[in-house]
């Protein structure tokens, strides 16, 4: 069997992070809808957020859901990899994305935690 070029999680998303979201800021791979737009109000609806939401997505790759959902609530980025989430401020300067571990990330004031 051929060995990987990365021996755990944060090496594969720090090896794939420019390459993938600098390209493709919005990726996901299994998308609901036609649209990016169609994604976003799906994510909205069935997690029933709101303008007074507080929302952390877990997990946050190129950034894309960060910066839509923060022209509609208040939203922070969180991921393991140093260099998603520095892809993720070149990507969107005005969005909030922090390096931390999604199983130890403490945030009282959220209402909803994302996970795509």
């Amino acid at each position: 069997m051929d060995k990987l070029l990365w021996n755990n999680e944060i090496e594969f998303y720090d090896l794939h992070s420019e390459d993938l979201f600098s390209k493709f800021p919005f990726y996901h791979t299994a998308m609901i809808g036609e649209t990016a737009e169609d994604f976003l109000n799906y994510i909205i609806k069935t997690s029933k957020i709101d303008s007074t939401s507080k929302v952390v997505d877990l997990g946050c790759g190129g950034g894309y859901l960060v910066d839509s959902l923060n022209k509609f609530c208040e939203c922070i980025g969180i991921s393991t990899s140093k260099k998603c989430i520095e892809q993720a401020k070149i990507n969107y300067l005005d969005s909030k994305f922090e390096v931390a571990n999604m199983e130890t990330f403490s945030n009282k004031n959220s209402t909803h935690f994302l996970t795509l």
